[in-house]
Formats: C-alpha cells, sequence, structure tokens
C-alpha cells in the first residue's frame, strides 16, 4: 500500500510539473519565437552554398 501511494505522489508532482511546462513555459516560447524575426535566419537557410 506504501508503494502504491508514494506512486501516486510522484504521479501526481510529474502532472503539476508536466501542467506548468504546457501553461507557463511553452507559451512564454511561442510569443519569444514570434518576437524575434525570422526573415535573416530564412535568407541565409535558403542561400544555397
Amino acid at each position: 500500500m506504501e508503494i502504491q501511494n508514494q506512486r501516486w505522489i510522484i504521479n501526481s508532482k510529474l502532472n503539476d510539473l508536466f501542467t506548468e511546462v504546457n501553461n507557463e513555459i511553452l507559451p512564454s516560447a511561442v510569443i519569444l519565437a514570434k518576437q524575434i524575426d525570422l526573415k535573416p535566419l530564412k535568407k541565409t537557410l535558403s542561400t544555397p552554398s
């Protein structure tokens, strides 16, 4: 029973962590990526070397 209880606690903490990542970290990363101007990068990538 004790192992089952510890497993539940670990799952709960992992769930909280993933929720935080999805709700806070990912949207911030998306906003940051949108703010960065990708035109110079695209130009570099499309230039044949």
